[in-house]
């Protein structure tokens, strides 16, 4: 737990500050309820989780306020305010003088993608396109280095967390006057589409996607963590202390939202996370992987993954992803991604059939993982499709290792009835998992036609689409053998 703060732990004492304290306190114990046994007592946990970030956020701003008229003279604003277009002329100045290079490419606006990266002129597959120096990267190291090195040594969050550790190091800089990263920091986006800025009614609008959860999660473990540094900030006395005196929840979303679509692991040194000036300027497309950290010449690398054109976007390869995991990870959804799945859990707590499964070195539970090119149905779910249909009172007779190890086989000779039953599980077993949507495939359609839809929305509705027709192709690949 964070420590108890002190008063005049602050050089400037508010209320609003003891009453987020207060808030902190609440929202620590919130978000260790362990008491959670079913969606609906995660929805009811979070609404009340939702109530005290309200809250949360209309006291910081009137602290804001006061500390703005209070320390107007004593914290600079390090650029904050800045347009991000007006950003990238002393941007590029920066990465100039530090010896980045762009080869035949320049930073350019692109309608539904922000800022990118544009070709100038043609560029041959495998052509180096811009090189960035490692002294120019944010990374866990540097945080190290720099004056969170005492709170390093103190908070096991900070040691065990690198992801946390690098937004922690990004606030403290854009809150010091004399960052390094100072022209960097003033070309990131101002806000994301990331989960941490969907209201409630829009994460409950994910109800029957396999982002739900994951989301849930995040946002609780990221309250948590904002709840428990604001109380560490709290009692800070050094330097630290006072340039943190500007954090709020609304910062912190900003920080780990921007670590979260921009960090990068490169082969520089083992369990670092990095952020990468210029290079999180690319885009995402369909390709692999075409940029590498060179020892030599101790700098990133990013080269062409095609021959590109003048005036193409150049595009980089994020990693194979669901939409849902883009969307969760980077706040945005993938038209065209290749590596688009949804997954189905199946499970068992049945005594006889988990023994049954277990003889035929199957777990209780796995997870099928359906795509846009799923045709046919695995060994494994085949297999324990079977186990579930068996009636009880034949289990034992498939208990022997030779004779349970038939049941994943296609040509298992099973009787027409136990057959059917197996295709009628698969079949239920899909609709269920479609009926956890709000929504159906049509009235979704409509919704992304009316006028005045927020960007959120668009993503949950576009996620809660492709999960939807990945099931309904799967369905109709089950509907398809069955009648085989």
């Amino acid at each position: 737990m964070a420590p108890t703060a002190r008063t005049g732990s602050w050089k400037h004492r508010f209320k609003e500050q003891e009453q987020l304290l207060a808030n902190a306190d609440n929202i620590l114990r919130l978000s260790t309820l362990t008491e959670i046994r079913s969606p609906e007592d995660v929805v009811t946990l979070h609404r009340h989780l939702g109530a005290c970030i309200q809250e949360t956020r209309q006291l910081e701003d009137k602290l804001a306020k006061k500390l703005s008229k209070k320390l107007k003279n004593q914290v600079p604003n390090n650029g904050r305010g800045i347009q991000r277009q007006n950003s990238i002329g002393p941007f590029l100045a920066w990465l100039k003088e530090n010896g980045a290079k762009m080869n035949g490419c320049s930073i350019a606006a692109f309608e539904g993608y922000g800022l990118g990266i544009k070709l100038d002129q043609t560029a041959a597959k495998n052509s180096l396109i811009m090189s960035v120096p490692s002294k120019l990267f944010m990374s866990t190291d540097s945080a190290k280095r720099s004056i969170l090195s005492n709170l390093f040594d103190k908070l096991d969050i900070l040691k065990n967390m690198p992801n946390v550790l690098l937004a922690i190091h990004l606030l403290v800089e854009k809150f010091s006057p004399n960052s390094f990263w100072k022209s960097y920091i003033n070309t990131l986006p101002k806000t994301y589409n990331t989960i941490l800025y969907f209201t409630q009614l829009e994460l409950e609008e994910l109800a029957g996607s396999c982002a739900l959860e994951p989301s849930y999660t995040q946002i609780r473990s990221i309250i948590r963590q904002y709840a428990y540094f604001y109380k560490v900030f709290a009692t800070l006395d050094h330097e630290i202390g006072e340039l943190m005196h500007k954090f709020s929840f609304k910062e912190y979303c900003w920080a780990v939202s921007t670590v979260m679509t921009r960090q990068n692991l490169v082969p520089l040194a083992p369990n670092q996370t990095f952020l990468i000036p210029l290079f999180d300027m690319c885009n995402h497309a369909n390709g692999g992987i075409i940029t590498d950290y060179n020892p030599e010449t101790d700098q990133l690398e990013c080269l062409a993954s095609k021959d590109f054109q003048e005036g193409e976007q150049l595009f980089i390869f994020y990693g194979k992803r669901s939409n849902s995991e883009i969307l969760g990870h980077n706040g945005f959804f993938y038209e065209d991604n290749e590596h688009d799945y949804r997954l189905v859990s199946m499970c068992t707590a049945v005594p006889k059939r988990v023994e049954l499964l277990k003889s035929m070195g199957m777990p209780p539970s796995f997870l099928i993982q359906i795509t846009k090119d799923t045709k046919t149905i695995s060994d494994d779910l085949l297999a324990f499709t079977r186990v579930m249909c068996l009636p009880s009172d034949q289990i034992d007779q498939w208990m022997p290792k030779e004779k349970s190890a038939a049941l994943a086989k296609p040509d298992c000779p099973l009787d027409a009835q136990l057959t059917k039953r197996c295709w009628d599980y698969l079949k239920i077993r899909l609709t269920v998992e479609l009926a956890h949507f709000k929504t159906t495939i049509e009235e979704d359609l409509e919704i992304l036609n009316k006028p005045n839809l927020s960007e959120n929305m668009k993503l949950i509705v576009k996620l809660r689409l492709s999960e939807k027709r990945l099931l309904k192709s799967f369905a109709a690949v089950v509907e398809e053998m069955s009648q085989k």
